[in-house]
């Protein structure tokens, strides 16, 4: 039961010894705000420190940010680590060239052919202009 006390209060010290840290760095800084404002590293640093302290324990040790803020923090640097949205492609995948060829294909050796008959081949990619033009009746 002793070490796993001793375990806390070590984080817990740690924790303490990194906003301290932070802190002195802003003294001789001027923000412009009574909010204390924070670089990105200093808020990961922080973060880091806090994650393994929990947030009632966070509670307890820190008085200058809340715990549901410095949390906060971390589970942004978690998502932001994980954002796989750069490599994220949107969008239908095209229609291969070939597929396109032979559509404009049929088109041309069957002139007979329209909308009516196919309305599919209406809806894919053209060419040049318009392949299945509909009869002036059938309006």
């Amino acid at each position: 039961m002793a070490g796993l006390s001793d375990k806390r209060l070590l984080l817990q010290i740690e924790f303490l010894k990194e906003q301290n840290r932070v802190l002195k760095e802003h003294i001789h800084e001027k923000c412009g705000t009574k909010r204390i404002c924070l670089t990105d590293s200093q808020r990961r640093r922080l973060a880091v420190k806090a994650k393994p302290l929990g947030a009632k324990l966070l509670g307890e040790v820190c008085d200058i940010f809340s715990p549901d803020t410095i949390l906060g923090w971390y589970r942004k640097l978690v998502a932001k680590k994980y954002d796989g949205s750069a490599n994220r492609k949107g969008g239908r995948p095209k229609i291969a060239k070939d597929i396109i060829d032979l559509v404009v294909r049929l088109a041309k050796d069957n002139k007979s052919w329209g909308p009516s008959t196919h309305p599919k081949l209406c809806s894919l990619p053209r060419a040049s202009g318009q392949l299945f033009q509909r009869p002036a009746d059938s309006r």
